[in-house]
């Protein structure tokens, strides 16, 4: 019989979005013996790291990833209840671990391509996937008319899958030959941006998108940042989720059919200054949009939208993915039992991502300074690890708001040569905002304290206050304690220059990883030539393997 306290089943479609965090909470409490789920939660995680950074197949790996949350909690219900799952759970793990391993060499989608039956090999492995889960759900439950739905769901997805890959094999065909499928692809996406903004062309406009939204989704090619993203592109919600100082933040749908956030900023503008203020940005935005990393959140570019208040009117605003489990400051605090480990990783995430940044992207003679990094600029993925976002944001409202003050707040994660009268922008400022930010991801506190905020911020910051170690006791549960606190405070360090480069960073987060029982991941070799951010695997709190989930960046010539 079941539990009166046990949360409802998942949907199959709560199945397929659930992240994370909401299943392995779920799933412990249920189960009631962590210890004897952790294996196959911690494989289900590595299944959605790798997941998240494939652009093939989609619509078939969430229906697999639907299969094994139900799988998942289908087991935790059964141990409950008292049955021996001793023999199940270590065929879930091994079901995720596999597919987890194979994906990983297929995140860049024109080598699946270019492999023989590489799309076939990606649909074999997760039928097979499949069909394992649902073994191990007949034992579990029986035989019954479910597992038809299940496998129909399946073979829709394919379908749909397949049919895309035919549509973008036919736009890469249309193009002249190129030296590689991506070039071909941007050819295409342009072709097609041309269509659309030409009314007297005589294919339809709807044709083009179609052929846009294919490449976008199976290429995770972002469209042109000259592309203001009207109406075409972009539907924005009617609330907004988030209110800064000077913008609001909408949910919205992409012309893909993804859920994206929508950063409206509040000063208005007539037409005319609007699309001037958009080519300007446009120009800036061609180095975040060009940046392709799993540490990174991708940046689809910048809109123009009629003012709703004043009838001629403009806002603009810029538009990213949106994920769920938003910030880090929201996630670990609805997730305030996350372990150290988890909270070092997203830590060392986001020192990957500055890595890539500064040393790795491939832009003409520089690599890019994130300039504004905060907590709030630090995002978790639905496998819980985090991305950095925000680039450039804080300049363009500062471009564009006639009185723009900032958010108070975000002084405390600043370094104080910002806070001079000619403000000196170096990779060091962003070392500065990483240790602040992990200061308050590994301890819960804010720098200075939650009570400390705006004038007295400044003053601090300004002045060259530190944070006290004393004021953070949850940094002394870290088995890396020393070494950790040593690190921040060479992060902070007054002297710019001084500070530890992002790749160092990394680096010595690796030892730091395995004191607290997690091999080293995402510590790269230095250079000559560097590899890619992200290398070699990594434990999380239950104790096995990430996944190395990097796509990989192009070297620098």
């Amino acid at each position: 019989m079941m539990d009166i306290d046990a949360p409802p089943a998942y949907t199959a479609q709560e199945a397929k979005t659930a992240t994370f965090a909401e299943v392995a909470t779920r799933i412990v409490e249920s189960a009631g013996k962590p210890d004897e789920v952790k294996d196959a939660l911690e494989a289900f995680r590595a299944f959605l790291a790798s997941q998240e950074n494939v652009t093939l197949s989609k619509n078939q790996l969430q229906v697999l990833k639907g299969q094994g949350v139900l799988v998942l909690e289908e087991t935790a219900n059964y141990l409950k209840s008292g049955g021996d799952v001793s023999e199940i759970l270590p065929k879930v793990a091994s079901i995720f671990q596999t597919v987890s391993d194979n994906l990983e060499s297929k995140t860049k989608w024109e080598n699946v391509l270019q492999e023989l039956d590489g799309p076939k090999q990606l649909e074999t492995m997760i039928n097979d996937a499949f069909n394992g889960l649902e073994t191990l759900r007949e034992l579990l439950k029986g035989t019954h008319a479910e597992s038809t739905m299940n496998r129909n769901e399946l073979l829709n997805a394919r379908q749909e899958d397949q049919k895309k890959l035919e549509e973008l094999k036919a736009v890469i065909e249309e193009t002249q030959p190129a030296e590689n499928l991506a070039t071909r692809a941007l050819e295409s996406m342009n072709r097609n941006l041309k269509i659309i903004g030409d009314p007297t062309v005589s294919q339809p406009h709807q044709d083009a998108k179609r052929a846009l939204s294919v490449i976008a989704q199976l290429t995770g090619q972002s469209l042109p940042p000259s592309t203001i993203l009207g109406k075409d592109f972009v539907t924005i919600g009617q609330q907004a989720i988030h209110q800064g100082s000077s913008y609001d933040i909408f949910l919205g749908e992409y012309f893909t059919g993804e859920k994206i956030a929508i950063k409206v900023l509040r000063h208005r503008v007539d037409e005319d200054t609007a699309k001037k203020m958009h080519e300007r940005f446009a120009r800036q935005a061609f180095n975040w949009s060009s940046m392709r990393h799993d540490a990174i959140l991708p940046f689809y570019g910048v809109g123009v939208v009629p003012s709703p208040v004043v009838p001629g009117e403009f806002q603009l605003y810029l538009v990213s993915p949106y994920l769920q489990n938003r910030d880090a400051r929201h996630y670990l605090t609805k997730y305030n039992k996350t372990l150290p480990p988890s909270r070092l990783q997203m830590s060392l995430d986001v020192a990957r991502g500055l890595y890539y940044m500064h040393e790795i992207v491939d832009l003409p003679g520089h690599g890019i300074v994130h300039s504004a990094l905060n907590i709030s600029n630090v995002l978790i993925k639905d496998s819980g690890r985090a991305v950095i976002s925000g680039f450039g944001h804080a300049k363009i409202i500062q471009n564009f708001q006639e009185s723009f003050t900032g958010d108070n707040q975000d002084y405390r994660y600043m370094a104080p040569e910002l806070m001079q009268d000619e403000p000196r922008i170096t990779y060091g400022t962003d070392i500065y905002a990483w240790a602040m930010t992990t200061l308050e991801i590994l301890t819960d506190v804010p720098p200075f304290g939650a009570k400390t905020k705006g004038p007295r911020i400044i003053q601090k910051v300004a002045s060259g206050q530190k944070p006290n170690r004393v004021d953070h006791p949850e940094i002394e549960q870290y088995a890396c304690k020393e070494e950790l606190w040593a690190l921040l405070e060479e992060c902070w360090g007054d002297a710019p220059d001084a500070r530890p480069s992002a790749d160092v960073v990394v680096q010595r987060l690796g030892p730091m990883m395995q004191q607290l029982g997690r091999k080293k991941e995402g510590a790269e070799q230095r250079p000559p030539p560097p590899p890619p951010p992200g290398k070699g695997p990594a434990l999380s709190e239950f104790g096995k393997p990430d996944p190395v989930v990097v796509q990989a960046p192009p070297e620098k010539p």
